[in-house]
């Protein structure tokens, strides 16, 4: 049996950190925007949106972690897990628009 690529220890379970991840960066994204405008509705849209987008890198980021530590699992699995992550974030920066920006065409 080859040696993992990382040693993280044991598996780490993705739901749990996908929560931690979106809550941190909706807290986060949702003070940083309130020292920029008292628009609550744009401070809500900015935290959910970066929410999302902070539950979906964490959850990327975890797994792939876990991919790399173990050795059976192939180093291309990594790889997709990265696309799928860096395609969610993406979509989420494409969809929900923040309130300042200009509609693209």
């Amino acid at each position: 049996m080859s040696n993992p690529l990382i040693n993280v220890g044991s598996y780490r379970h993705t739901g749990t950190y996908i929560l931690s991840g979106g809550i941190a960066s909706a807290v986060t994204a949702g003070a940083a925007t309130a020292t920029r405008t008292k628009d609550v509705k744009t401070i809500s849209k900015m935290a959910v949106k970066r929410g999302l987008q902070g539950a979906i890198a964490t959850g990327a980021a975890v797994e792939i972690a876990n991919i790399l530590s173990n050795p059976s699992r192939s180093n291309l699995n990594a790889l997709g897990i990265l696309a799928l992550g860096f395609t969610g974030v993406y979509m989420t920066e494409k969809g929900i628009k923040d309130e300042s920006e200009p509609e693209s065409k």
